[in-house]
């Protein structure tokens, strides 16, 4: 029983990691896609205020 709940603690910690690794691989992307559309927003108000 103690031998079985050290093995799903240690896949919890896997799973885990390797949502951070993705985590870590997606948030560039993200950012990537995020960003770019925030400018132009932000671009886009800054013309509207000085027209």
């Amino acid at each position: 029983m103690h031998r079985a709940i050290e093995r799903s603690r240690s896949f919890a910690f896997g799973f885990l990691y390797f949502l951070l690794i993705v985590g870590m691989m997606m948030f560039p992307i993200l950012m990537d896609a995020v960003l770019p559309t925030v400018r132009f927003q932000r671009l886009l108000k800054f013309f509207d205020g000085n027209m």
